[in-house]
This record gives structure tokens, sequence and C-alpha cells, in this order.
């Protein structure tokens, strides 16, 4: 999977780490991407602090993301409930 590069928008190119080529429904995948500086510098930031590879460093940041991408979606979806209930 490859996206075109724009100015100031990551790009991300997967290929399947499985050495048959062919890619396995549990196999790993490296991602190649291209982001802006600013955040490059602050992975690195994340790395050097906490001591840890930039792999790490990026694997603990989109867990974080996530985490909290997940947590907003909660809380919408219970407001929309309690907006629901309201309404009945």
């Amino acid at each position: 999977m490859a996206q075109e590069a724009t100015e100031g928008k990551p790009t991300l190119v997967s290929t399947p780490a499985s050495a048959e080529g062919a890619p396995q429904e549990e196999a790993l995948h490296e991602l190649r991407v291209r982001i802006p500086h600013d955040l490059h510098r602050q992975l690195l930031s994340l790395k050097v602090l906490r001591g840890k590879s930039l792999a790490d460093s990026v694997t603990t940041a989109l867990d974080l993301y996530f985490a909290e991408h997940t947590r907003k979606l909660a809380e919408a979806a219970e407001a929309a409930q309690r907006s629901e209930r309201v309404e009945a």
C-alpha cells in the first residue's frame, strides 16, 4: 500500500515482514512513513527521555494516541446514548 506524498502530510508505505512474500493474516508489517520534521523531533525526544529504540518510541506514541482516540469515541457514544434517553 502506498500513498502519494503531499506537502507536510505523512506518507505511508506498508510491506509484509514475512519472508515468504505472501502476506499472512497474523504477519507483522513494516511501515515506512514520511512525517513532518517537528513530529520526528518529538519522537526522537521521546526516544531519549524513555531510553527506548525509535521503533519502541513509535509504538508507545501510537498506543497513547489510539488509547486517547478510543476513550473519546467511548465518551461520544455514551453522550449519544444519554441524549437518546432524554429525548425518549
